[in-house]
């Protein structure tokens, strides 16, 4: 629904609505690729010692 509102402030031509609710959805998606890119990091390096105690 925020994609919602941050279209329809554009197509109102609410420049300050829209600059705020678009940095905020861009500030979202960043954080969220930081976090997720995070845990595949992890999940590679466990998967990794899985693999090296198992072979030995």
């Amino acid at each position: 629904m925020i994609e919602a509102a941050t279209i329809l402030s554009a197509i109102l031509i609410r420049w300050d609505d829209f600059a705020i609710i678009f940095l905020l959805l861009l500030m979202n998606g960043i954080f969220n690729f930081y976090l997720v890119t995070a845990i595949v990091i992890l999940l590679l390096a466990s998967l990794n010692d899985f693999a090296i105690m198992s072979m030995a």
